[in-house]
This record gives structure tokens, C-alpha cells and sequence, in this order.
């Protein structure tokens, strides 16, 4: 190859590179800062779909579509931990599906039971995967998700009775998950804050 070819190939493969990094940094610029890249990609595809989350007419199927496919846009390396699993426990209308994850450290270890956010209508085990995994490492501590039940297929108290399951089974089963059962903790985002 000539020099002439190859300074026109590393000139497109640079061109290639900066210009999706410019586009994406123009995206994330705002009068109060800068939004993380991966939140600005997240809200362009959102502005180029038209979604709307509230539009009258979409269904729940759909709107929980876009959420997970916005939710593996602003995915991060998942952090690693000893053990990750899920496991079933018992609730008031059946089983409720939770992931345990265990960081290092001696058992028994504290226990947070972590609700997720999404309005009480999307968000699951998956969509919190990395914030429980960053929050078990970071404690250290066992942190139990919860996979509530969620509207609209399921109404109030739903939810709520799910959470306190939750809570009454950590109460009783914590040294199963190798926690302490003196030290449970309640967490959660935006609806499993509220939870």
C-alpha cells in the first residue's frame, strides 16, 4: 500500500471515530452541565423513535419494550461478585422472583432488600442489575432485589404486600442468603423508594 493510501485510511477511521464522538457530546450539553454519554444517546433515540411514554393509546407491553431496550443503552460493565442468584420466596399471591448478591466479606453480612424504580409499571431484576451489584460491593452488604409485582396487571396493594413479604422472609431466612438478620436495610429508587 502507498503512503498516500494509508494517510487516507487513517484519516477516514479518525473521521469515523470523531464525528459520532462530537455528535454524542453536542447531545449531552446543557445549560447546567453535562449528562453522562450514555443518557444522551438514551434520550436522542428516544427523540428519533417519537417515543412517548405517556402517549394515550400505547400499551404497557410496548412501553416496557423501550424501557429495556433504554435500559441496555446505559448499561456499564456489570460489577463482579462472588455470587449472583436467583431465588424464588414466598408472597401473598404466589412466588416472588429476587436475585441475592453476596460481595466479598465474612457471613454473616448486613442485608439490603433493594425495590426497584419504574413508576410501579416497568423496571425488574434485570433493569437494576448493575446498581444492585454496584451496591452490594460498595456496602459491603448482601443485597436482596425484589421483583414486585406491577400495574397495571396488578393493583394497589400489590406491590406494597409483595415488599413486606420481602421483608418478613429476610426477617426469618436471612443467614439462607448468608446475612445477618440484625441488619436489614430497605432501599430502592423512585416507586421502590417509595416501597
Amino acid at each position: 500500500m502507498s503512503k498516500k493510501g494509508a494517510v487516507i485510511i487513517v484519516g477516514a477511521i479518525c473521521i469515523l471515530m470523531i464525528v459520532p464522538y462530537l455528535a454524542v457530546r453536542s447531545w449531552s450539553a446543557t445549560p447546567y452541565g453535562r449528562f453522562d454519554w450514555r443518557v444522551a444517546i438514551l434520550m436522542k433515540y428516544a427523540e428519533w423513535t417519537k417515543v412517548d411514554l405517556f402517549k394515550e393509546g400505547r400499551s404497557i407491553p410496548e412501553v416496557r419494550e423501550f424501557s429495556r431496550k433504554g435500559t441496555a443503552i446505559l448499561k456499564a460493565a456489570p460489577t463482579a461478585l462472588p455470587e449472583v442468584r436467583d431465588i424464588e420466596i414466598p408472597g401473598p399471591a404466589g412466588t416472588i422472583p429476587a436475585r441475592v448478591y453476596v460481595p466479598e466479606g465474612k457471613a454473616p453480612l448486613p442485608v439490603v432488600i433493594y425495590f426497584h424504580g419504574g413508576g410501579w409499571v416497568i423496571g425488574d431484576l434485570d433493569s437494576h442489575d448493575n446498581v444492585c451489584r454496584g451496591l452490594a460491593a460498595a456496602v459491603p452488604a448482601i443485597v436482596l432485589s425484589v421483583d414486585y409485582r406491577l400495574a397495571p396487571e396488578h393493583i394497589f396493594p400489590a406491590a406494597v404486600d409483595d415488599a413486606f413479604a420481602a421483608l418478613t422472609w429476610t426477617a426469618k431466612n436471612a443467614a439462607s442468603i448468608k446475612g445477618d438478620p440484625a441488619r436489614i436495610a430497605v432501599a430502592g429508587d423512585s416507586a421502590g423508594g417509595n416501597l
